[in-house]
């Protein structure tokens, strides 16, 4: 007896799950990631509008001083979780997110030429984006950054 009345309440949770599935949620968040190649030149060019806010925080943790976007994905969070792709110069970054509290639970997976190279998961909170040092590439060094915008 104790067992189905259980079993009921999962059922009821899994219901409203599908029913009310942004329950929790913040209506249109949006994650933002991108692939970007870093170095340190002479004369280094203005970072972009995308990382401008974020470039001396960059400079200060990776001491690079040039900034460049591989490549970059938006993704409106509009259900509890997500999943995105994005490539860049024979780079790939998988990107799984999934709503957690307030906060996003990512599961990145960066591959180099088909090649799984690293893989973490890491919590993403609203305030707060993801700097993930990447491998060395050329005469400067791929940086992953994932932010709630």
């Amino acid at each position: 007896m104790r067992i189905f009345h259980r079993s009921k309440l999962l059922l009821l949770g899994f219901l409203a799950g599908i029913v009310f599935p942004l329950s929790g949620l913040a209506a249109g968040d949006v994650v933002w990631s991108a692939l970007i190649y870093a170095s340190a030149e002479q004369t280094p060019l203005p970072p972009p509008p995308e990382i401008a806010a974020y470039s001396q925080k960059l400079q200060r943790i990776f001491g690079y001083n040039q900034f460049q976007i591989l490549n970059q994905h938006r993704e409106v969070m509009d259900r509890r979780s997500e999943n995105w792709l994005i490539p860049g110069n024979g780079f790939y970054l998988h990107v799984g997110a999934q709503q957690s509290g307030a906060n996003y639970l990512l599961k990145l997976q960066l591959y180099q030429d088909q090649r799984l190279a690293v893989q973490t998961i890491a919590l993403l909170a609203r305030q707060s984006p993801i700097f993930l040092r990447g491998p060395l590439s050329s005469d400067g060094q791929l940086i992953i950054v994932v932010a709630v915008q």
